[in-house]
């Protein structure tokens, strides 16, 4: 009888999953002398690996890799979410990256986003090994509580389910089996699994030598899926930008209700890089900031919530950094370059119609139903500026992602015929 995929993917990582534990790494970890920082930067990179292994998995439509990723009944082999939940509980501690291991982590992560939608082993290959280390974490999540003071905040991502790990794992393993029957298969899964084994081992030495390597922020340090951009390298800088995301998630709940944690990851990474410009110069920081209001309006946010982040960014950054005030107003010019109504009159005429138009459309006078108004609008004077359908897409996210009424849906759609109608008649 042939040896299942499981067992040979067991057998074939054995090695190398002792080297890991028998690391430096580890042992500073077993000990209870790991750096902080080279914890989070573990965090970071897994955020990363999680981020487009998860993505890959759910555009698969393979039926081995289907059989074996099942989030809508096991929702628990989604873990990308509390990776990012716990990387935002270390925010505030500023915690600079190894150059070297963003460097490989980004290496990594671009071959598994390289590989085909018929490359189900590999895909399998990898899952195998993440889904295998939830087993490792039940004896990991005590030794990271106590080293860091931590109960559920900054390890939700070790913190094993409640009961019934082993049998989830057994049947993991035999669904594997059936969807890896051929040794082919099992073959390019095995390559796959010590592919991400020697990619844990590299990055793992890198952090733990930490203190002898080059160390910076980048903006994968505040969000690890937004690549490595060169952001501030003052930390006050750094606090500041964090502050402006705080005050602009705090105004538009927007953000965290469409897109969750990572409305936080790209709001602090983005104003991190923000702040790099206004050395460059008045004309770097516009181009720039209309380039990202473009990725973003494509993106579901349209460009008037992006003005507001660079003017609260320049409000944080002249409190934190009042001898470069000047240079920090560049970013509130850029933020009223993106004014749709400071040289387009039809614009104009439409955002002062707005409460009239409100009103018209049966639209309710409070908080939830005005901030969907706005949102809707200005998603479509950016259709009507770049060319894309941002107003559909917020309609369908507005009348489907919430839970408003129908009464609200239909008082949604009648504003937006109307706002279209009246752009088409402004002279």
């Amino acid at each position: 009888m042939s040896a299942t995929a499981s067992d040979r993917l067991k057998q074939s990582t054995w090695a190398s999953h002792q080297r890991l534990e028998q690391s430096a790494f580890h042992r500073a970890l077993q000990a209870g002398q790991l750096p902080l920082a080279a914890y989070v930067g573990w965090l970071r990179a897994l955020t990363a690996i999680h981020a487009e292994l998860e993505r890959k998995l759910d555009q698969s439509e393979l039926p081995a890799v289907r059989a074996l990723w099942q989030p809508q009944s096991d929702p628990g082999q989604r873990r990308l979410a509390l990776l990012q939940q716990d990387l935002l509980h270390f925010r505030y501690d500023l915690l600079a990256d190894v150059a070297e291991a963003v460097r490989h982590t980004l290496e990594y992560v671009a071959r598994l986003r390289q590989l085909r939608a018929d490359d189900g082993p590999e895909l399998l290959g990898v899952f195998y090994v993440l889904e295998g280390a939830k087993l490792g974490a039940t004896l990991l999540q005590p030794l990271l509580a106590r080293t860091y003071a931590l109960r559920t905040a900054g390890l939700r991502y070790f913190c094993p389910p409640a009961s019934g790990l082993r049998q989830h794992w057994q049947g993991f393993r035999q669904r594997l089996d059936q969807a890896l029957p051929e040794a082919a298969q099992q073959d390019r899964a095995i390559a796959a699994a010590q592919e991400l084994y020697a990619f844990m081992a590299r990055l793992l030495s890198q952090l733990g030598d930490s203190g002898v390597r080059e160390q910076r922020f980048f903006s994968f340090s505040f969000n690890p899926q937004s690549g490595n951009h060169p952001v501030q390298q003052q930390p006050e800088v750094l606090l500041a930008a964090l502050r402006a995301t705080d005050r602009c998630l705090a105004e538009w709940p927007y953000f965290r209700q469409r897109y969750g944690h990572l409305g936080c990851l790209f709001g602090d990474s983005d104003g991190a890089w923000l702040a790099s410009l206004p050395p460059l110069g008045s004309r770097v920081v516009i181009e720039q900031c209309n380039w990202l209001a473009g990725v973003l309006a494509a993106r579901g946010m349209p460009s008037f919530l992006l003005a507001r982040h660079l003017e609260l960014l320049c409000d944080e950054l002249t409190r934190a950094c009042p001898l470069h005030a000047s240079d920090w107003q560049l970013l509130r010019q850029a933020a009223d370059s993106l004014d749709p109504a400071c040289d387009d009159a039809p614009a104009a005429a439409l955002l002062q119609a707005l409460p009239r138009l409100s009103h018209q459309a049966g639209l309710a006078n409070n908080s939830d139903s005005q901030a969907a108004a706005q949102l809707l609008l200005h998603a479509l004077l950016d259709e009507q500026r770049r060319g894309r359908g941002q107003a559909a897409d917020m309609l369908q996210w507005l009348t489907s992602a919430t839970d408003r009424s129908a009464a609200g849906c239909a008082a949604l759609q009648r504003l937006l015929t109307a706002a279209q109608t009246l752009l088409k008649g402004t002279p």
